[in-house]
């Protein structure tokens, strides 16, 4: 399921992930290994140049994997896994005193109730108007539940 599914499943997770970043890294890291490999068959030189260029194709490689393929959010029915590049952390709604998003930062911030934020690398703002989903999804999971009794207001006459 993805955020732009609409209403939130209560037993299946939700997985929000970057976009254009994973397109731009699936795209990537074959040219780059492509490239690898011409450059080391087209050498006529020592080995030294070609050894080079494998280590820093595979480098290119696990950046580019840390960039795009590990920031991601699951949203569980009770508690929200957000993993960016260097942390993983999993909290309750009562964790998290709000939601902010604005337009100079490249993705969006969870204020936490113990006074520190958290970014939410897996909404990037070049996404467009898929990261928009993306942080109404989060910001509809953040909405405590309302009971089905104080949900329909009963009209009084008088």
């Amino acid at each position: 399921m993805t955020a732009t599914s609409g209403a939130l499943a209560s037993a299946a997770a939700t997985v929000i992930r970057p976009r254009i970043a994973r397109r731009v890294t699936f795209a990537a890291v074959p040219i780059l290994l492509n490239l690898t490999a011409i450059c080391g068959v087209s050498w006529s030189g020592g080995p030294a140049l070609p050894i080079t260029v494998a280590v820093v194709s595979v480098l290119a490689c696990v950046a580019l994997y840390l960039f795009a393929g590990r920031p991601r959010v699951d949203l569980g029915p009770d508690t929200l896994r957000v993993r960016n590049l260097r942390e993983s952390r999993s909290l309750t709604r009562e964790q998290i005193s709000a939601l902010t998003y604005t337009g100079d930062r490249p993705w969006p911030r969870l204020e936490l109730a113990d006074g520190t934020a958290l970014a939410v690398q897996a909404i990037q703002r070049w996404d467009g108007e898929y990261a928009v989903d993306s942080a109404r999804t989060l910001r509809r999971w953040l909405q405590p539940a309302v009971p089905a009794t104080t949900a329909k207001r009963k009209r009084v006459r008088g």
